[in-house]
């Protein structure tokens, strides 16, 4: 083989070009923007998700063959930590790169710095961002869906009558879930009489990272939980401050050892901090389990292992359904497709089979899905309860 035809053919794999040939029309174009920086590594995750997914979809040149040879690339980016460089690189991606869709944003700032592109944006996440057009449609699933199926395997507990919500009120994710919780709660408890909720609030900037003599504010806040006596604690904040409420909770207040919730980012779990001889399990909601008893999750699982060596998680997860989604959007938007029409068609997606069950757009540009309650306890997931597609909440 020529080293000219090599080089090519490698190109054309690494970049994950379908119809990559000589001569062959210019490819669709779609744009992924991620932070590869974070630790949690969700960038990357989403970005091999995308490409398997594209694989899977690419063989047999089956997508050449929809867009009449044109073929399909997806252009990855990296904003390297930096939010604002979601926008600039949205911008680009639309106006230079003439990308018909973007695919990306972990969080709400990173949805909104996508906002300025004038293409369809597949946001992983699901809370709506302020101010977003109707271009942004959301992956992931919404606090407010997290906050309904929680607080109802919580209800079924009999055990379970006084809660304490520490919420970071500056927060507009944990506030959607605290206010579906809470409702989802009182509606449905086993003890509609004795049930009481009661709330802490705090900001960021009420918590500095913990060094000597500077955890005093954590202490107090831990300590007016305690003396509410609940037998569930919901926290709805980062998981940086999770952390380290739970490392004074277990130091200042070791017998102390409610059922835990946490109402935080899905996949956030990656970074909680291990701690040996955990006897409760975190609850906690996510688009993602990884069933190996549901044949389609498994041969998904073994795929992302065979192709990148590492274990697929939530992020992966929905960048592949988006892809998939996205692309079904295109192949009904007709042999020239335009942002215009591929918007258009994302909105008649309904019954779609995704992963873990069927997905559905909804006029909120929201994805109806199955979502997951599970059980993070020393490192790993147990699946609690499954909640289908049509059990919306909020």
């Amino acid at each position: 083989m020529r080293r000219g035809t090599f080089v090519a053919g490698l190109l054309c794999l690494i970049i994950g070009v379908t119809g990559c040939h000589p001569g062959a029309p210019p490819p669709i174009l779609i744009g992924h923007v991620s932070d590869n920086a974070r630790p949690d590594k969700a960038g990357q995750q989403a970005e091999r998700g995308i490409r398997l997914a594209l694989h899977e979809l690419a063989k047999g040149d089956a997508l050449a063959e929809e867009f009449n040879g044109r073929g399909l690339e997806v252009r990855h980016t990296d904003t390297r930590g930096q939010v604002d460089a979601f926008e600039s690189q949205a911008v680009r991606l639309d106006s230079v790169n003439r990308c018909l869709a973007l695919i990306g944003g972990l969080s709400v700032p990173e949805t909104v710095a996508l906002n300025g592109a004038k293409v369809p944006v597949l946001t992983l996440q699901g809370q709506p961002a302020p101010g977003a057009t109707n271009l942004v449609f959301y992956i992931g699933v919404s606090p407010g869906r997290q906050g309904t199926v929680l607080a109802s395997v919580v209800a079924d507990d009999a055990k379970v009558k006084k809660i304490t919500i520490l919420m970071n009120d500056k927060r507009p994710d944990a506030v959607a879930f605290v206010d579906a919780f809470q409702k989802t709660f009182l509606a449905t408890t086993k003890n509609p009489t004795a049930a009481t909720i009661q709330s802490i609030r705090f900001s960021d900037e009420v918590n500095p990272p913990i060094r000597l003599g500077e955890d005093l504010r954590w202490r107090e806040m831990i300590e007016r939980m305690v003396n509410q006596e609940p037998q569930a604690v919901v926290f709805a904040g980062s998981v940086h401050d999770f952390n380290l409420w739970r490392k004074v909770l277990r130091r200042e207040f070791p017998d102390f050892k409610p059922r835990v919730i946490y109402a935080g980012g899905d996949g956030d779990h990656r970074l909680f901090d291990l701690h040996a001889g955990e006897t409760k399990a975190i609850l906690l909601a996510s688009a993602f389990y990884a069933d190996a008893a549901d044949p389609k999750i498994a041969a998904f699982m073994k795929a992302y292992q065979t192709a990148f060596a590492l274990e697929a998680d939530v992020h992966a997860a929905n960048a592949y359904d988006g892809m998939r989604i996205l692309v079904e959007a295109i192949k009904a938007s007709g042999p020239t497709p335009t942002p215009e029409r591929v918007r258009e068609n994302l909105l008649k997606i309904k019954d779609f089979p995704g992963l873990t069950g069927l997905l559905t757009v909804t006029g909120e540009r929201k994805v109806q899905r199955p979502v997951f309650v599970v059980g993070w306890q020393n490192g790993a997931l147990k699946l609690v309860k499954t909640f289908g597609s049509g059990h919306q909440g909020n």
